[in-house]
């Protein structure tokens, strides 16, 4: 029997961007911060590609807040802040199987 490696990990990435609103726990103005959670699947240990993201307001106090759009939070980040080797990490499989693959088949005779 086969065994691949399949498995899953995350990370939180916080910013120095912040906006104000006020805190519904707090009952204060607080400068809401901006932070991301997210989690990549992962083949034979390589980060293949993101499975979940969350942009977050949270409020530093008591640690409440709500989430945001996708596209409200990579527009006040000006882009994605996610690692391009735990977005695409597929292409790099997909390379590595394409090189395998072209010598085995030159190996033989196919090509």
């Amino acid at each position: 029997m086969l065994l691949i490696p399949i498995g899953s990990a995350g990370r939180v990435l916080t910013f120095d961007v912040t906006e104000t609103h006020a805190c519904d726990t707090c009952g204060e103005p607080r400068e809401f911060e901006l932070r991301l959670r997210y989690e990549w699947g992962s083949l034979f240990y390589l980060p293949v590609c993101v499975t979940e993201r969350q942009y977050q307001l949270v409020c530093p106090v008591c640690r409440h807040g709500w989430l945001i759009e996708r596209r409200s939070g990579e527009a006040m980040l000006g882009g994605d802040p996610i690692p391009w080797r735990h977005r695409n990490g597929w292409m790099v499989i997909a390379g590595i199987a394409l090189v395998v693959g072209v010598a085995i088949a030159r190996r033989y005779g196919a090509i």
